[in-house]
């Protein structure tokens, strides 16, 4: 069975769903405000997020399932959670593998010790450029 991205969706698309978690706090403040009778206009916007803030630490669990049930039946939310998702797996650092040390040469250091090569003339070549060839070939 292959695994999706949306079975763990706080790792593979986390700044969708806190964005979503944001959105539906300030939303149910912003209703629960005018349930008291209170107009918006007379809300600050700082005095609606500093509530939202705290609304979102009471209800937590229950806001994040709601953004993902949110992000698996829309459409256009699939699309940012994947590209979010495709964004961080290449972000993801890759585990390092054991390469044959000719690998661990740098392309950059590798093309000067090319350029060197095809820049002197042959008959040039003495044992002290060897010498420093062979330091520009040491992994850093």
């Amino acid at each position: 069975m292959t695994s999706s991205i949306h079975d763990n969706p706080l790792e593979h698309y986390p700044g969708v769903i806190a964005t979503l978690v944001r959105f539906k706090a300030v939303k149910c403040v912003k209703r629960e405000v005018a349930a008291a009778g209170i107009r918006l206009h007379d809300v600050s916007s700082a005095q609606i997020q500093w509530l939202a803030e705290a609304y979102v630490e009471g209800h937590r669990d229950e806001l994040i399932r709601v953004a993902c049930d949110m992000v698996r039946t829309g459409a256009e939310l699939q699309r940012l959670a994947e590209r979010e998702a495709k964004r961080r797996a290449k972000a993801k650092p890759k585990p390092k593998d054991v390469t044959p040390a000719r690998h661990l040469i740098t392309h950059s250091k590798r093309q000067s010790v090319r350029q060197l090569l095809f820049d002197r003339n042959f008959s040039d070549i003495g044992e002290f450029w060897l010498v420093e060839s062979l330091d520009l070939l040491k992994p850093t």
